[in-house]
């Protein structure tokens, strides 16, 4: 019984940060768009990107660039509240899942990591910075529409010169 525990969680876990991977963010996605469709409730999502990260593994390596995602990984478990499930979506982006949260209140979540990596000294870099894209559940989205402007929301906050939150609006805005 123990041991299904364990693979059951291992499943479920990326093996570098130990936050869940993104099959399980994906589960819970599903969850909480079921969750939203069924009640008069909203999810946002938090969908963040380490700035200029391959110039870690360029200029020190990727252990070092390993050490950064590890690193930022510790900081959101001490920082996201117990409602909320965060976990590594793939390279060095993450997301954070936040179930009954709107739009400003997951924004303002998000300026508040922002601030603790822009000053959280990082081993072997230092300074680390961030961009933030969220979105939040809209009646009558779609998982991948909710996705996509936190998305585009990211992407609009590194093209906007990184280290910044940027809120995606509906898919029209």
């Amino acid at each position: 019984m123990e041991k299904n525990k364990e693979l059951e969680q291992l499943s479920v876990t990326d093996r570098l940060t130990k936050l869940y991977n993104r099959l399980f963010l994906d589960r819970v996605l599903e969850r909480e768009f079921a969750a939203a469709g069924r009640k008069t409730r909203s999810f946002a999502l938090i969908l963040l990107d380490i700035d200029r990260f391959k110039r870690f593994n360029d200029t020190y390596g990727h252990h070092v660039g390993d050490q950064v995602l590890v690193s930022l990984a510790l900081l959101l478990q001490q920082r996201v509240r117990a409602s909320d499930v965060d976990g590594r979506w793939g390279g060095e982006e993450f997301l954070i899942i936040c179930p009954d949260t709107d739009l400003a209140g997951a924004q303002q979540m998000a300026e508040s990591l922002r601030q603790h990596i822009a000053t959280h000294a990082f081993p072997h870099v230092g300074e680390c910075t961030a961009s933030f894209g969220v979105a939040a559940y809209l009646p009558g989205d779609t998982i991948a529409a909710v996705e996509a402007r936190a998305d585009k929301a990211l992407y609009a906050a590194k093209q906007g010169g990184r280290n910044r939150v940027v809120v995606g609006g509906r898919a029209s805005d």
